[in-house]
């Protein structure tokens, strides 16, 4: 399940994605055979545009902004983390163009 937050013309997305289970690659795999690669995956994304994006970030966009799960002894947990320095400089570069 995924939702839209802010776009940069035909080339840039940005998503929040509520994942369902924890398989390995998921999100990176479900997105690139969707058409919509992670920003600078050097696995899924082809090694041109990777290269390219690596430019700019020196390693895929992809921010796991909380997760919620069962202790052992049953309580809920949550953790939030917030959107590593590099990342936001980032989009704050986006918002110029």
């Amino acid at each position: 399940v995924f939702s839209g937050h802010e776009h940069w013309g035909d080339a840039l997305t940005l998503l929040s994605i509520n994942l369902k289970t924890g398989r390995t690659h998921q999100i990176r795999v479900h997105m690139s055979f969707l058409g919509w690669p992670i920003f600078a995956d050097d696995k899924y994304l082809n090694k041109k545009f990777s290269g390219e994006d690596r430019k700019y970030l020196s390693h895929h966009f992809l921010h796991a902004e909380m997760i919620q799960f069962s202790s052992f002894e049953g309580e809920e947990v949550l953790v939030k983390a917030p959107l590593p320095e590099d990342c936001e400089k980032f989009l704050g570069s986006l918002s110029q163009v």
